[in-house]
């Protein structure tokens, strides 16, 4: 049990890192919790306020939305080896859901296989 809590606080530095140098935003806090079949990492207070507003349009939303999966899609694989390194286990993909309207946001990492 040890073991698995410094995997995840690990994760969770790692996904904080990632999202500060390779994305637009810094979360206020990441936790993360490994599963049998996926890790899933929390991003809390990464959409800025005047993001969360425009996103009160449909058509904004959806750009915002594509923004943030693209950023994330471009650069992912970085963030994947990291969890493979941390856990010695391969990861067959990742995904972000952004919530524009609370805020925060959801990594998922499927394990390969």
């Amino acid at each position: 049990m040890e073991r698995k809590k410094k995997s995840e606080k690990q994760i969770a530095e790692a996904v904080t890192a990632f999202a500060k140098y390779h994305m637009p935003i810094t979360p206020k806090l990441v936790a993360a919790g490994i599963y049998s079949h996926c890790v899933i990492a929390t991003l809390r207070n990464i959409v800025a306020p005047v993001e969360r507003k425009y996103a009160g349009e449909e058509k904004s939303c959806r750009l915002l939305e594509e923004f943030y999966g693209n950023i994330f899609d471009a650069k992912k694989r970085l963030l994947e080896v990291g969890v493979e390194n941390i856990l010695g286990q391969l990861i067959g993909n990742s995904i972000l859901w952004v919530d524009l309207k609370s805020g925060n946001g959801v990594i998922m990492f499927t394990f390969a296989g």
